[in-house]
């Protein structure tokens, strides 16, 4: 009986970590899809999302498994231990999102791209900046003769490739 309890013990503190970060990291990976897709011309930065939400979920299981082996705290207390850390990780992240990075966007873009408009239209700007991409390549590739594709190179179902008039 006591086997069966610590069975069902364990496999409702999985159940509860599948429902905690593992999916919350899913989620962002899944909304910064667009991002990535669109955003190759961010380079790294397109994943700055996906690498965040990584490293907090790296540094979440670390210290829960040091609390684990060490089990010098009660269970309530490593919950709470664990609360506080991932209410710190976010906080943080929200503080440093909202104070320093809208003066470092404009510094680094030269006033051209705000805050607002990453966050409030980021959808947009991420097609936007495709269209930039996909036009300064055909201008420097295509339209002076640097690189040009044969017919069986470029197909019509090939969405990768962009064919302009020439």
């Amino acid at each position: 009986m006591k086997n069966n309890k610590k069975l069902k013990r364990n496999l409702l503190i999985v159940l509860l970590h599948l429902l905690g970060f593992p999916i919350l990291l899913l989620l962002v990976i899944r909304n910064a899809k667009i991002v990535v897709e669109y955003g190759k011309t961010y380079g790294i930065f397109a994943y700055v999302g996906i690498i965040l939400m990584t490293v907090f979920v790296v540094v979440y299981y670390v210290i829960f498994l040091i609390m684990n082996i060490r089990k010098r705290k009660s269970p309530i207390r490593q919950a709470i231990t664990l609360s506080v850390l991932t209410f710190l990780m976010f906080a943080g992240l929200f503080l440093f999102i909202s104070k320093a990075a809208p003066d470092k966007l404009l510094q680094i873009t030269s006033g051209t791209i705000s805050y607002e408009d990453l966050v409030d239209q980021r959808k947009e700007r991420a097609k936007v900046n495709k269209k930039l991409m996909n036009d300064f390549i055909f201008l420097n590739t295509f339209a002076n003769g640097n690189l040009v594709f044969s017919d069986s190179e470029v197909s019509e179902t090939n969405s990768n490739v962009i064919i302009y008039p020439v």
